[in-house]
């Protein structure tokens, strides 16, 4: 199954903000804050045909990254 959006949370409201935050301000890829059964969440989207795998794991790397300086 492929899916082209999904949401991710990264503990309390607060970390999750901080992590959509840097993510921004970093530039590699953009994602951004939405509500999920009350709860903040980042909502990853992949829509575009010109997305490569590259393009994925540099984004899903830097996402990590930034979270891991949150200490989640």
């Amino acid at each position: 199954m492929e899916l082209n959006q999904v949401l991710v949370r990264f503990g309390d409201a607060q970390t999750t903000r901080d992590v959509i935050e840097a993510l921004q301000a970093d530039g590699t890829c953009w994602c951004d804050l939405t509500q999920w059964q009350g709860h903040a969440a980042m909502r990853i989207g992949v829509c575009s045909w010109a997305t490569t795998d590259a393009d994925v794991r540099r984004s899903l790397a830097s996402i990590v990254r930034l979270a891991n300086r949150r200490g989640r």
